[in-house]
């Protein structure tokens, strides 16, 4: 018997296979805001409170995706590594979907233009994991602050049987520091010094 090893090209992949090697002369970076349909430019999404959800949503910022590229201009296209890199995008936890388009000059040409379409998540968390006379505990956040590429979670509670009554939990994540690719994250809590009156 005679062992083959057979490559494997994911179908991300394959499509940038004509263009491995030639020189990546434009890197154009489009969002695309929660409501826009990603295969239809044209088509908003519209439903009860659209409006209203525009207003409290901030679109990712452009120096953020291009933050989260490592892919650059001037260099020679590789098909795995922009493979990896629309993968990438798609996982962050700011965006729903992600693609990286080639948009060619000439079939002929040394170099090729390429286009980062990108679809923001509504950003916008929140839950009530109690409510009644004696105890309240609300979580509001927001996954991309102001579009800038971090994350801030407040969580606030009353229970009139602790002392002292009220209490916090403040989360905040920014990611992708200094485009190093890593995220640093701290935060404050008061809420687990559970000191009740009985």
């Amino acid at each position: 018997t005679t062992d083959k090893t057979v490559a494997y090209h994911s179908p991300i992949e394959t499509y940038y296979k004509p263009y491995a090697g030639k020189i990546i002369r434009h890197i154009e970076v489009r969002q695309f805001g929660f409501e826009k349909s990603f295969s239809d430019t044209a088509t908003r999404i519209r439903y009860f409170g659209t409006q209203i959800l525009n207003n409290l949503h901030a679109n990712s910022k452009t120096w953020v995706i291009r933050n989260n590229l490592f892919i650059h201009e001037d260099e020679p296209l590789s098909p795995a590594i922009v493979a990896d890199n629309e993968r990438y995008l798609r996982n962050l936890n700011f965006i729903r979907d992600a693609r990286i388009l080639v948009k060619t000059i000439d079939p002929n040409a040394d170099s090729v233009d390429l286009l980062v379409v990108t679809k923001d998540l509504f950003s916008l968390t929140g839950e009530v994991s109690s409510l009644d006379l004696d105890n309240q505990q609300i979580t509001v956040g927001d996954e991309n602050l102001m579009g800038l590429g971090q994350s801030l979670e407040v969580t606030g509670f009353q229970d009139k049987f602790r002392k002292p009554k009220f209490g916090m939990d403040i989360r905040y994540e920014k990611y992708n520091v200094l485009n190093s690719f890593v995220n640093v994250s701290g935060g404050y809590a008061d809420i687990g010094r559970n000191l009740y009156n009985y």
